[in-house]
């Protein structure tokens, strides 16, 4: 029997079957280890690894299976067992020790790489459209993980490895990792995948990206394969041991495109969990909080689970700051989504001490205010995700869909508004309904029923907010005569511009707030031009001094100066008994680009306050003050704040190809002052936090925080 640190002593009981549903922190002990040397997993302890994970707090583990290498960690006869290990079997070392202390442990299996595999069997391999074998090129140039194909014998190899494991060991689930095809090209090409699409389709694989009616059958044919493996996987355990949790990671990123081979909701349906990573090194500090509201909509109700390193970056061996543990952790928690924090031993499995005595101040935090999370999340702006112009708008340029969508995103947050994602995967008229404003951020590639969704959504009372290319491509990514939603716009689509940055001018209020208007507001990329039908502009569009009227002339720099007024920088329609503003340019995109401007966010911010009053209340808070509302059960409204404050980072050098950057960390909080003006009665407002200065003047609550983390509670 172990301690955690506050003294609690740790039953020596079965985990619950439903053990995922109350779980706040889980450890993943990354084993990718190679075979090269001796010394590697020599002092490997697994009574020391379940004392740590026990200790520090966290209430699972999860331990390898089998690894990206192709090793295993216990006596296979399928499979090839690390040599490393000898005659041991780590596995029932690990699930022996944690039964001893009721400790969940979860079963990790890498699916998609696999070298062991791939050389033993060369028609198992993953292959590209000219035959060539492929690796993982996600840590090094040449790759050091070789791909397997999920039609290929593999997946009969992989199930028998899987039946071992749950036949034979007391492990409380299952995490599979990674389905996804590779990251950067086309796949598979082997033997196995051209003889089923034939069979299929009666077609060959198409090898270069055509976007016709092949090369759908080849994307929906990749979707497939990952899907069908998936369920195999799955089915194999519950064959043996009925209900235990099988979590499928990687599904669930707004970041990933075709080229993974994933949709997020619907590949996120054979697993126990919804998960994602939110590595902040790689992927920004606005990451945490957008991957857990993503996953968290994903299927309303289901559990999720966010990966995060307790590195500063996905390939060093340092510890974050407890700041950063702290913030990242409680983001997930305050958004409804369980942690799982992935740690890496030393060479010879010893772990690092340093990072368990880090994480149990940290996770002591966490379990402390467990009372304040889980509700149901308050909804205001919906932001809609679509796979449909993923794949067939933004096709081999991925930032066309994504950047509209993360500046969206980012100055919605930045303007402390509730803000959750609708799928087009799942879109339908209640989910629209439930959001008082919705968002399609440079959302092309519609169908029609999804335009008529739309249409209704408005013609009922819903706020649209709508920018540059939405609804005016087909599904399948065609360019049409007009708008899908000229009739909701109020406009129709008569030109594009020619020019690659323009000006937003002279907005009024209310869209123009806290904007001179005097003030050219550089935006990136074309703009459109438009037809008025029952829409009213506001504002002033300027394209850019000459630029492509003699393209071989530079005014000074790249960028030339604001030009002449050519239209309204954007337009506002009544449809029904709903509102509709639409931007005929790329507002949101311009937000998340290397030029990016506060008048972006500030135009954003200035719709959604002219639409639908805010819910609950409208938030003033620094902007790098993150805010998630919750109704709990028992009618308390938590309102909670995270406060994010990054180190500087250094300068580029001249002489370099990359700036020299740091990883985004944070050391220390901030001090903030924030308000809440309230748009509901209550009774009782209280900070979580005794330091935390809080005071109550009418409908105003206004706080002084120097907290990482702070929960406001409203009582009605």
């Amino acid at each position: 029997m172990t301690q955690n640190d506050k003294g609690g002593a740790r039953c020596p009981k079965a985990p619950q079957p439903d053990w995922y549903l109350h779980s706040q922190c889980k450890i993943h002990l990354d084993l990718h280890t190679p075979e090269w040397h001796d010394s590697i997993l020599s002092n490997i302890n697994p009574a020391d690894i379940v004392s740590k994970v026990v200790d520090c707090g966290a209430d699972a583990l999860y331990f390898f299976a089998k690894d990206c290498y192709g090793n295993a960690y216990y006596n296979t006869r399928v499979g090839h067992k690390h040599l490393c290990i000898g005659d041991r079997d780590l596995i029932q070392e690990i699930v022996d020790e944690a039964a001893r202390a009721g400790l969940p442990v979860m079963a990790y299996y890498s699916v998609i790489w696999d070298n062991h595999a791939a050389e033993d069997h060369e028609d198992w391999r993953m292959l590209d459209p000219d035959g060539k074998p492929m690796t993982d090129t996600i840590t090094t140039d040449t790759g050091k993980w070789k791909y397997v194909c999920h039609n290929s014998g593999y997946a009969e190899y992989a199930r028998a490895m899987i039946r071992e494991i749950a036949d034979n060991y007391g492990v409380s689930g299952f995490h599979l990792d990674m389905f996804n095809m590779d990251f950067g090209g086309l796949s598979c090409y082997c033997a196995n995948c051209r003889d089923l699409f034939r069979r299929e389709t009666g077609k060959e694989l198409p090898t270069t990206a055509t976007w016709d009616e092949t090369w759908r059958q080849f994307l929906e044919f990749r979707y497939r394969s990952v899907e069908r493996f998936a369920q195999l996987l799955r089915d194999t355990v519950h064959e043996l041991r009925p209900g235990l949790p099988v979590v499928m990671n990687y599904h669930a990123s707004p970041n990933f495109d075709w080229r993974a081979g994933q949709k997020p909701v619907r590949h996120s349906l054979y697993s126990t969990l919804s998960t994602g990573e939110t590595y902040t090194p790689m992927l920004g500090d606005m990451y945490p909080g957008m991957e857990t509201r993503f996953v968290a909509g994903l299927t309303p109700g289901k559990p999720a689970e966010l990966a995060s390193w307790r590195m500063n970056r996905v390939t060093d061996f340092t510890v974050k700051p407890a700041s950063q543990l702290r913030w990242e952790l409680l983001t997930a928690l305050s958004g409804g989504v369980s942690n799982l924090i992935i740690d890496q031993p030393f060479h010879d499995g010893r772990l690092d001490e340093v990072a368990y005595d880090r994480l149990t101040g940290v996770i002591a935090e966490l379990s402390e205010k467990r009372d304040l999370f889980g509700g149901e999340p308050v909804k205001h702006v919906g932001i809609f995700y679509s796979c449909k112009n993923r794949d067939y708008y933004g096709r081999q340029q991925q930032e066309k869909f994504l950047l509209p969508v993360m500046g969206a995103y980012k100055a919605l947050v930045e303007s402390h508004f509730c803000v959750g994602f609708i799928f087009d995967e799942t879109l339908n008229a209640d989910i629209l309904r439930s959001y008082p404003v919705v968002f399609l951020p440079n959302v092309a590639a519609m169908s029609a029923d999804e335009a008529a969704l739309f249409r209704e959504y408005v013609r009922e009372g819903g706020f649209l907010i709508a920018t540059f290319d939405t609804s005016l491509y087909s599904e399948f990514g065609d360019k049409l005569s007009n708008f899908q939603l000229a009739e909701v716009f109020g406009a129709d689509y008569a030109a594009t511009m020619d020019c690659d940055t323009h000006y937003l001018r002279n907005l009024p209020e209310p869209y123009g707030r806290d904007i001179d208007p005097r003030h050219y507001i550089l935006n990136m990329g074309v703009a459109h031009r438009l037809r008025f039908t029952t829409a009213k502009g506001f504002g002033d569009l300027h394209d850019s001094f000459m630029k492509r009227y003699f393209p071989g002339h530079f005014f000074s720099h790249n960028i030339h100066p604001p030009y002449t007024r050519e239209m309204d920088a954007l337009v506002v329609n009544r449809y029904g008994k709903g509102v509709c503003v639409y931007l005929p340019h790329g507002c949101d995109a311009s937000y998340a680009n290397q030029y990016e401007l506060p008048e972006h966010r500030q135009i954003i911010r200035n719709i959604v306050l002219s639409g639908p009053p805010t819910p609950v209340a409208v938030v003033q808070a620094p902007l790098n003050v993150e805010v998630m509302i919750n109704r709990k059960t028992d009618g308390r409204v938590i309102f909670h704040l995270l406060s994010f404050n990054p180190i500087r980072q250094a300068a580029s050098l001249p002489s370099l190809d990359k700036p020299v950057r740091p990883s985004i960390r944070m050391e220390e909080p901030m001090l903030y002052r924030a308000s809440l003006d309230m748009k509901m009665p209550f009774a009782s407002a209280a900070a979580h936090h005794p330091t935390t200065q809080l005071s109550v003047e009418g409908s105003r609550i206004r706080l002084v925080c120097e907290q990482i983390h702070e929960a406001i509670v409203i009582t009605p």
